[in-house]
């Protein structure tokens, strides 16, 4: 078996993938709709939109298969993305790159594949692919089909995007939060992990408004949101939930971590104050709240409700202190 190389620009292609929000997300009829599709117009029993991870290929939407994902090193789909366009095998028992395959000699026993490849900014997600028992051969209209269908699955993929994220700042909004959480929240469930979250609510926004206008008040969300994405970690979960309100989700984190974040956070705040030409100063509250394995539950809402209550502390905290400031001056 020849496993798939990886691509010299994987890094950046990761990063494009999972800024889509799309790994481990719920079924959508989106997309579903168009595995249906494939199967009709090719007359076959399976069809997958594979999206390429790191060490897997998770599967979008999946006809005629029960496994959910599967290891890169053996996907199909994994030397597909190298070509770009339509990668077709179309007898794998007589390919000398997947005779051997466990996918081919085990079930789903792949005897047929073509995939076209799904690109989001510029790099290749995955694909959309049929497989077939027999072998088969793709006439040129097959083949156009299939591009096709990629298209709409692309088509798909921006309009998610769009949906899920805040104009504005680039993070998710706070539709893309729930959806994206709530996975994230049963992953760590199931894993026993613990798990944190920051709310953050960006002081004095109003005031920066009327001051200097909203265009200036943009920027200062930007900025603010510029930050929280570059002290935060990949693995964690960051959005824009309102005017000036940013909420993170952690998942495998304990009191130290969180202690570490805040630090950075304000660190980045204060080195920003510094050297930033704009007229206004950043200011902040950041509430937290941490939940051991056996704490957490389904409901995000109650999970933010605790965090939301150190906020309110916090903010109440820096108002006592404002008073006390102007009364002693």
């Amino acid at each position: 078996m020849k496993l798939p190389e990886i691509p010299a620009d994987d890094a950046e292609r990761l990063k494009q993938l999972h800024s889509l929000q799309l790994l481990d997300t719920e079924p959508e009829e989106r997309f579903d709709r168009l595995t249906r599709m494939g199967c009709r117009l090719f007359n076959v029993k399976t069809c997958v939109i594979s999206l390429v991870d790191e060490h897997r290929q998770w599967f979008k939407s999946r006809q005629g298969i029960d496994a959910s994902e599967t290891d890169r090193c053996v996907s199909f789909c994994g030397h597909a993305i190298l070509t770009g366009g339509i990668f077709e095998v179309q007898d794998t028992l007589k390919d000398s790159r997947f005779f051997d395959n466990p996918l081919v000699i085990g079930e789903p026993f792949i005897r047929f594949y073509a995939g076209c490849s799904i690109r989001s900014g510029g790099y290749t997600m995955g694909t959309i692919c049929i497989l077939d028992s027999q072998p088969r051969k793709l006439s040129d209209e097959d083949k156009l089909l299939l591009s096709d269908l990629a298209a709409s699955v692309e088509s798909e993929m921006e309009a998610h995007q769009i949906a899920h994220t805040d104009e504005l700042t680039g993070l998710i909004n706070r539709r893309g939060f729930y959806m994206v959480a709530g996975q994230v929240v049963k992953l760590v469930r199931r894993e026993k992990h613990s798990l944190g979250i920051s709310l953050l609510d960006l002081n004095d926004f109003k005031q920066i408004n009327d001051k200097f206008g909203h265009i200036v008040g943009d920027r200062a969300l930007q900025a603010f949101a510029s930050l929280i994405a570059k002290v935060f970690r990949e693995s964690d979960v960051v959005a824009r939930i309102g005017g000036d309100e940013f909420v993170c989700l952690h998942s495998d984190i304990d009191e130290a971590g969180l202690e570490v974040a805040k630090k950075r956070l304000a660190d980045e705040v204060n080195a920003f104050n510094q050297r930033t030409h704009e007229p206004f100063r950043l200011s902040y509250a950041h509430g937290t709240a941490l939940f051991s394995k056996e704490q957490i539950t389904d409901s995000l809402d109650a999970l933010l409700h605790a965090a939301d209550s150190s906020m309110y502390t916090i903010k109440s905290q820096q108002r006592r202190q404002r008073q006390f400031s102007t009364g002693s001056e």
